[in-house]
C-alpha cells in the first residue's frame, strides 16, 4: 500500500505543479496586457532613448506637441531643454538617411549645437556643472 500512495503521491505533486505554472503563465499573460494598455499613451511617448553610461541615459519625450530632452540617472531626472520638432528627425533610421540628398546628409552629420549640448552633458554628468 506504501507504493501505491508514494505514487500516487508523486502523481499528485506533478499534477499541481503542472497546475500552478499555467496558471501562473495566463496571469502573467493578463498583466502584460494590462501594462500595454496603460503604455498606448497618446500624449506621452519616449521617443528615443540613448544609453550614456551605466544607469545614465538620454531620453527625447514628446508631451502632447513639444519634445523635451530629459537626462537620466538612477537617482533623477533631469529636464535639459525644448526641442524644435523642425530640427528632429524622426521615423524609422533607413527612411530618414534614403530621403535624404548628399548635402543635407552632410549639414545633419555636422550640427554643431548637437556637439555642445553633448559636451555640456559630458560636463555635467563628471560633476562639472559650472560650464553649464
Amino acid at each position: 500500500m506504501s507504493n501505491g500512495t508514494t505514487i500516487y503521491g508523486i502523481l499528485y505533486f506533478l499534477f499541481m505543479t503542472a497546475v500552478i505554472l499555467v496558471a501562473a503563465y495566463y496571469f502573467i499573460r493578463y498583466l502584460s496586457k494590462k501594462t500595454f494598455n496603460n503604455a498606448a499613451n497618446k500624449n506621452l511617448r519616449i521617443i528615443e532613448t540613448v544609453s550614456i553610461g551605466i544607469d545614465k541615459s538620454l531620453l527625447l519625450v514628446k508631451v502632447g506637441d513639444q519634445y523635451f530632452l530629459l537626462g537620466s540617472t538612477q537617482k533623477s531626472i533631469t529636464l535639459f531643454s525644448e526641442m524644435d520638432p523642425e530640427k528632429l528627425i524622426i521615423g524609422n533610421a533607413a527612411e530618414v538617411y534614403n530621403d535624404m540628398d548628399d548635402e543635407s546628409f552632410e549639414s545633419y552629420m555636422n550640427m554643431s549645437s548637437i556637439k555642445e549640448n553633448l559636451k555640456k552633458l559630458k560636463s555635467i554628468v563628471r560633476g562639472n556643472k559650472t560650464d553649464v
